[in-house]
């Protein structure tokens, strides 16, 4: 049995799981196979920008730069600012939305047949939405609430998300589960 260890072969098979298109082009998803060793969570990379949000935000948390000053009305005058701006836990919020709703496109792309499937001469293990949610460190409720959270219409998730008061997951969950496609 090959592995898909060597990120050579993972973009093979990504390729050829979509068709040979190039990751830029607008087309209707395609259901792909993914491989046993896909990585922990607790090991996965964030990306450069998301890491340096947290340290800056993490000194802000452990540095009281007002608690110096002498002046008291101003460090006042700053707490009050400070208390009243929630454009960062807006900006937050945005984020996590943003990331919930990609995990749910990515679990929808997952074919729901588990199973050994022979992809050339390797023989890879279809695996299901639970399972790959349950590698990727979702329980059953976050897959379920990231699937519903990617059934809603684009246009309304960033309408939504980018207005005053972005919702929570579970808001924009209870929009998908309404707007989520009938089986056939």
């Amino acid at each position: 049995k090959e592995t898909m260890a060597n990120p050579e072969m993972m973009q093979a098979f990504i390729d050829k799981a979509s068709n040979g298109k190039a990751s830029n082009e607008k087309a209707k998803p395609k259901t792909i196979r993914l491989p046993d060793n896909l990585p922990v969570i607790a090991t996965a990379e964030l990306p450069a920008t998301y890491n340096a949000a947290k340290i800056a935000l993490q000194k802000c948390t452990e540095i009281d730069e007002c608690a110096k000053w002498a002046n008291k009305t101003a460090a006042l005058a700053s707490y009050a600012k400070q208390a009243k701006n929630e454009e960062l836990e807006r900006m937050c919020i945005r984020i996590r939305d943003r990331a919930i709703r990609r995990c749910g496109e990515l679990l929808k792309e997952v074919e729901a047949k588990p199973g050994p499937r022979q992809l050339g001469n390797a023989t890879v293990t279809q695996l299901t939405k639970d399972r790959v949610a349950q590698d990727a460190g979702l329980s059953l409720r976050q897959k379920r609430t990231a699937i519903n959270v990617a059934n809603v219409p684009e246009k309304n998730f960033e309408k939504a998300v980018e207005s005053d008061n972005p919702p929570t997951a579970t808001k924009l969950a209870e929009v998908g589960k309404k707007t989520a496609p009938s089986r056939v």
